[in-house]
């Protein structure tokens, strides 16, 4: 048998069309065949297998994992490699003895171009349960894609009540896409039409189910009709214990009669209970118009069961850098062909490979002689999915320092902050003015970015002033324009004097205006208050007669000024005449902080007896060399104190002494020598 192809244009997601109108020849080896055979996995009644089931049965086929279970058992499949594929599909029959009379299943083929990534529905039909006197109709068998567009639909075969004796051709599935009407006298149901269940009969069988519409039931048993194949494609129920094959057989009674209509593109009627070789009538099948070299192989005997076949394989494999032709935009993709000879891409190009980089979707085809020698085609379809629009939107596009906006990214499915974060939106709290940037990525992978800026307005706010005084000194602060004041001692104004008498903080807070928000900012300045210095003075001795030089001292401070005009800490001078003489000095410290302290120093005459006064003591000699005698005129108390006030001696003069003493061994220096209050000075010299 010669096979010419016609290659077509991809329509309705498994044609596709070229001028090319090449012959391939059909000296196609096995090597370059890929079967895939598909079964009930050991099924049978009205529902189909479960995903265990479909595992187990595939284990050792080149379907292992490759197989899916959709709803009730159709099964889905999904083409992995684009070309020219061969599709063989028969139809269940129905239950029980099968012989020369009827009741077989379809076998309808067809060829057709599939690309990879087409995903397949395959429903596999399966026989009807068999009572002790009738059978449920056979399942048909269906081919379609995922959005239930018929490729392929071989009918299945009807029930009979009790085993035929005679030839019932009407009950085997139909090549025609109509399914045939029940056989019998009466009480039986038509066959379907344009994709429509099969009419249940009078009494017990049920109609098969169609691609698009279900059998309805017969009028004694209830929900006997087949399900269409857009609908589960389950087989019909039974009042009793003959449910009809998954793939839309019709159910029957069992045991009194009627036998149900066969599944398929439209389904078979169901027959009634009398005459005793009724029969229900088979399903119709189907051929897709994009299908070529159709045919129908004849009729079936067993299990419906689905063949795909890939003719003269021809590869395409495709490398991208994410593994996958899910693709974004401008991604370059190495597109490699196993042909051997004849190469042409619908590039242009000739050799074993073409690299692309499509902006959209954009399907690539290749015709090349096959190392079986035989002309193959195939092609790849490259998905290319846009980029994302990533936009940025914010609560806020300008706050005051310290405040916070967020960032929310949209247009994409994950995200990538420049902060570090990966969450869609983010929270941020600048300092100053900032660009922040994202990167969006689609379920695909593709990326774009965006930017937002965030504004942030801070007022500057600033202190002139002194950072030190001295203790009992003012200083005043002078802040930089704004548009109020708050200073922490209570002040609103935009200067301060301040006298403190400890180092202290003083703190501003300020608002200002720009672009229409008003913000605050704040500082502080430290005045650090210095103590001053606790100056001493002091003079030695204290007490002179005139001419005599004395040392007048100063401390506590780190440079001095005495009223003599001396800047030393000690000073030597005299007076020439007696008096009470008063001298003052000023001391700073480190800091240039300043304090004053005095000194008096008595002047003597220093000539002959000292007389105290109205006490009557006389005191001689007076300088002295060590011996001093103190003389009075009654009876009373005589202190003698040094040069710092301090008593060294005290003598009590009366009639046991005759008002008389002498001080012996006094050293150099000045005296003071008192009796009832009243005191004169005393040098030993």
């Amino acid at each position: 048998m010669k096979h010419k192809y016609t290659l077509k244009k991809f329509v309705s997601g498994f044609f596709f069309s070229t001028a090319l109108g090449l012959l391939l020849t059909p000296s196609v080896s096995n090597a370059q065949q890929v079967t895939y055979s598909f079964a009930t996995c050991g099924v049978t009644g009205s529902v189909g297998p479960t995903q265990a089931q479909v595992n187990t049965f595939y284990a050792t086929t080149n379907l292992n994992g490759s197989v899916t279970i959709s709803g009730q058992g159709i099964q889905q499949f999904t083409i992995p490699v684009s070309g020219p594929y061969q599709i063989t599909a028969a139809g269940s029959a129905a239950g029980g003895t099968i012989g020369n009379y009827g009741h077989r299943g379809r076998i309808v083929q067809g060829e057709i171009f599939l690309t990879a990534g087409t995903v397949l529905k395959i429903l596999v039909g399966q026989k009807g349960i068999t009572g002790s006197t009738s059978t449920g109709g056979g399942g048909g068998t269906y081919v379609s894609t995922i959005t239930n567009s018929a490729i392929i639909v071989a009918g299945g075969g009807g029930g009979y009540c009790n085993i035929p004796s005679v030839a019932t051709p009407s009950s085997d599935a139909n090549y025609a896409t109509n399914g045939s009407d029940y056989t019998g006298t009466s009480g039986g149901g038509t066959g379907g039409t344009n994709g429509n269940g099969g009419n249940g009969g009078s009494q017990w069988g049920g109609g098969g189910g169609g691609f698009n519409g279900n059998g309805t039931q017969g009028s004694s048993c209830v929900n006997t009709g087949g399900m269409g194949f857009v609908n589960g494609g389950m087989g019909g129920g039974t009042c009793n214990n003959s449910v009809g094959g998954f793939g839309g057989g019709g159910g029957t009674h069992g045991n009194t009669g009627g036998g149900g209509g066969g599944g398929g593109y439209s389904g078979g009627g169901g027959s009634g209970q009398t005459p005793s070789s009724s029969t229900g009538g088979g399903g119709g099948s189907y051929q897709s118009p994009n299908m070529t070299n159709t045919q129908d192989l004849g009729l079936h005997t067993n299990e419906g069961y689905v063949v795909i076949m890939r003719m003269c394989a021809l590869n395409i494999s495709a490398s991208a850098p994410n593994g996958t032709t899910n693709l974004c935009p401008g991604t370059s993709v190495t597109l490699t062909t196993d042909g051997v000879s004849g190469i042409n891409w619908s590039t242009g190009g000739t050799g074993t490979t073409v690299v692309v980089s499509p902006t959209s979707t954009s399907i690539y085809s290749v015709s090349a002689t096959t190392s079986a020698n035989c002309i193959g085609y195939s092609q790849v379809n490259l998905i290319v999915n846009p980029n994302p629009t990533v936009n940025i939107t914010s609560t806020v596009s300008v706050f005051c320092k310290g405040g916070s906006a967020t960032l929310f990214g949209t247009g994409a499915t994950t995200y990538s902050w420049n902060t570090g974060a990966t969450t869609s939106s983010i929270t941020v709290t600048p300092t100053s003015t900032t660009i922040y940037t994202v990167t969006g990525a689609n379920q695909f992978s593709c990326v774009n970015t965006n930017t937002y800026q965030v504004n942030v307005f801070s007022p500057t706010v600033a202190i002139s002033g002194p950072t030190a005084i001295c203790l009992g000194q003012s200083a005043t602060f002078n802040a930089s324009s704004s548009n109020s004041y708050s200073w922490s001692t209570g002040w609103t104004g935009q200067m301060l004097t301040v006298s403190p008498n400890t180092s202290t903080s003083y703190s501003l807070s300020i608002t200002s205006t720009s672009n229409n928000i008003l913000c605050a900012a704040g500082t502080s300045v430290l005045l650090v208050v210095n103590p001053n210095p606790t100056v001493s003075a002091s003079s030695q001795p204290a007490n002179v007669c005139k001419g005599q030089t004395f040392v007048l001292s100063a401390g506590g401070a780190s440079t001095y000024s005495w009223s003599t005009g001396a800047a030393t800490s000690s000073v030597s001078t005299n007076e020439s005449q007696p008096g009470i003489y008063t001298y003052t000095v000023t001391g700073t410290n480190a800091e240039g902080c300043s304090s004053t302290a005095q000194v008096q120093v008595a002047v003597n005459s220093c000539s002959g007896i000292q007389e105290l006064g109205s006490a009557q003591v006389q005191v001689y000699p007076n300088p002295s060399k060590g011996v001093v005698t103190i003389q009075g005129q009654k009876a009373l108390q005589v202190e003698v104190l040094n040069a710092l006030g301090q008593r060294i001696k005290t003598i009590r003069l009366g009639v046991e002494n005759a008002y008389r003493a002498e001080l012996n061994g006094l050293s150099s220096g000045l005296y003071f020598v008192q009796a009832e209050g009243v005191s004169t000075r005393l040098i030993v010299e």
